[in-house]
């Protein structure tokens, strides 16, 4: 039997994204074939369901990879064409922001080895049944970059965020005590050196505090209880925009996030793919700081 899947992608540099990726699990063979802007994935096996669930895997791996779900356009049993409409969940429709600025982490040396996906399903799908939220967590992370959440206030999309780092390391790595410090361990896959960059460039100099002050800002917006020590009250308090600063540390946020899932799964990002995506991040900034007052949604 074969399962075939075509993807739509946005238009990358070829040379980054073209790529030819193959094996087989669990009684599953794979093949894979990026090319231009089309996905083109066929399985090949005995169990319908379980090339469905593999499909759905391979689906969300890549999409840790490049920073959004590839869209489906073509779905074929033994060359039956099927209806697509189906297949999404509310989570699977990336936001057009996101896309939009999602950096190729992988480029064309996507990793989708067995014991990739292995670890990958395994931590996935770990619930409360396992008396685990990872599940849970990876849900909310891919339901926040979503069509379904693009309208909600980017205060609320950084708190998310924030609060996602600090369930990702307590459930991948146990929990360590203090917010900030799980905030901290999950930004240690970024360029930190350029995060501090940009935000000195708008008058944050207290860099080295950062992850207290973040993780005062989810307290804050969380619980809506004014932290003196928070970000925004520092923003506030030397004249800074906070809505440049919100989606500066989202898009970092998001980064670092992405980034030490990869990591958790088998896959090191290379430093000069953290170094390029986290420039492009505070060129965005530096970009921006002349009209911050006017910035409402980074395009």
């Amino acid at each position: 039997m074969k399962y075939r899947m075509k993807y739509r992608l946005k238009k990358y540099q070829n040379t980054w994204s073209d790529q030819k990726i193959g094996g087989m699990f669990e009684e599953v063979e794979y093949q894979i074939n990026i090319q231009d802007e089309v996905c083109d994935m066929e399985l090949t096996g005995n169990d319908l369901s379980n090339m469905q669930e593999l499909c759905r895997i391979l689906w969300e791996i890549l999409s840790l990879y490049d920073g959004y779900f590839y869209v489906p356009t073509m779905c074929k049993i033994d060359d039956v064409e099927k209806n697509i409409g189906g297949l999404h969940k509310r989570y699977y429709k990336t936001s057009q922001i996101w896309i939009d600025n999602a950096v190729l982490l992988g480029r064309n040396q996507r990793c989708v080895t067995e014991d990739i996906i292995i670890t990958y399903r395994n931590f996935r799908n770990l619930g409360r049944d396992n008396r685990k939220m990872s599940k849970s967590m990876i849900n909310a992370y891919y339901f926040m970059k979503s069509e379904s959440y693009e309208k909600i206030n980017v205060e609320h999309i950084l708190s998310l965020l924030l609060n996602l780092c600090d369930g990702f390391i307590i459930n991948a790595y146990g929990d360590s005590g203090a917010m900030k410090d799980n905030i901290k361990k999950t930004f240690r896959y970024i360029d930190r050196d350029a995060l501090k960059k940009g935000l000195k460039c708008v008058g944050i100099e207290d860099v080295d505090n950062l992850y207290f002050m973040l993780g005062e800002y989810r307290h804050e917006i969380d619980h809506y209880k004014y932290k003196e020590g928070s970000i925004s009250s520092y923003a506030k308090s030397v004249g800074i925009s906070m809505i440049a600063i919100d989606w500066y540390l989202t898009y970092f946020a998001e980064l670092a996030l992405r980034t030490a899932i990869l990591n958790y799964i088998g896959y090191e990002v290379k430093e000069e793919i953290k170094s390029y995506a986290a420039q492009g991040i505070v060129s965005w900034l530096f970009f921006k700081r002349m009209s911050m007052e006017d910035i409402e949604i980074p395009k």
